[in-house]
């Protein structure tokens, strides 16, 4: 009886140690649900954090200050990132640049915890970057193009940052390039010839742009930018519209060999931004979630847009709504 209850009391103490364990390892599972939900949610405004960054350091560069408020709130979702990204688990290569770069821009260094993280996705043998960390390159066409996806989408977003140099992607993008030229076709729904076509505007003002066996798609450029030089004549009056466009024919005709005077191009640019002095001119949603990332193409193209007083007056709160609207 002594024997048997003793072993009873054993099994009791097991079954209650179990029962402590269980309940431990659920509030563990549970923790680590809440945090990866949080890492995720916190990851999803990774691409605004970093435009947002972006343009923040771009307008103090030009001496036009930025929101306190808005800063901090920017700063504040950058720190979040920062803290929990490894929470969220296995994410894509686009969204681990974002956190490098938002990494970088935050205060002006990497940590070598996250460049080492990027390494990770880098293949060093095609030269380009894996959709995710641990992927194996098995060699079929719809990998590489998933991947030539994410490697111009990370390379734009590492340029960034300066960054770059620490990777040979552009080399391994104009390889795919120059491989995969043949296949290209003017259909909209072919995501190959869309990454052809991609790589070719990503290298159009970069002297690398030599280097790639473009005359395949050229036709097809050539169409596109007359349409654009057709749209020109009734957009002038809409400033941003006028601006994207023409930089874009600019750089295509420099490519093809037209003259140009860019400084009287530039000018026309500049007499366009100045013009600019209502929010519909903008041509863009103020309160869109992608607006912060539009701005930032719109202003690469602007010398001195502290210039234009409307600009300066208004970006504050044109910032403060988008991100109300947008993001908080």
């Amino acid at each position: 009886m002594k024997k048997l209850r003793r072993v009873f009391c054993v099994v009791v103490i097991a079954l209650m140690i179990l029962a402590i364990g269980v309940s431990i390892q659920k509030k563990i599972d549970n923790k680590r649900i809440e945090n990866e939900a949080n890492a995720i949610n916190a990851l999803n405004k990774s691409c605004y954090v970093e435009n947002a960054l972006l343009l923040i350091d771009y307008l103090e560069n030009h001496n036009i200050n930025v929101n306190a408020e808005y800063k901090e709130e920017v700063r504040n979702l950058a720190k979040t990132i920062l803290e929990c990204y490894e929470d969220a688990g296995n994410i894509d290569s686009i969204t681990m640049s974002n956190v490098l770069c938002i990494d970088y821009l935050y205060d002006k260094k990497i940590d070598n915890k996250t460049l080492d993280k990027m390494d990770c996705y880098y293949d060093k043998d095609l030269k380009l970057f894996k959709q995710f960390a641990l992927e194996n390159n098995n060699g079929t066409e719809k990998q590489l193009t998933a991947w030539v996806s994410q490697s111009v989408e990370t390379r734009n977003n590492l340029k960034k940052s300066n960054l770059l140099k620490k990777y040979e992607i552009d080399d391994g993008l104009i390889e795919w390039f120059n491989n995969n030229v043949d296949k290209f076709t003017e259909n909209d729904d072919d995501i190959l010839s869309d990454n052809l076509d991609s790589v070719f505007w990503m290298l159009i003002d970069d002297t690398k742009i030599k280097k790639l066996n473009f005359d395949k798609i050229i036709p097809y450029e050539k169409k596109e930018i007359d349409k654009e030089k057709e749209e020109l004549t009734n957009t002038i009056e809409k400033g941003r519209s006028f601006i994207e466009i023409k930089s874009d024919i600019n750089s295509f005709d420099k490519l093809m060999g037209i003259n140009i005077n860019l400084d009287d191009e530039n000018k026309k640019i500049r007499e366009c931004w100045m013009q600019l002095d209502d929010y519909s001119k903008l041509g863009y949603n103020i309160k869109d979630q992608y607006f912060i990332i539009f701005l930032n193409f719109l202003l690469y193209d602007i010398a001195n847009p502290e210039d234009n007083s409307f600009f300066v007056e208004n970006i504050n709160s044109m910032l403060l709504d988008n991100f109300n609207n947008s993001v908080k």
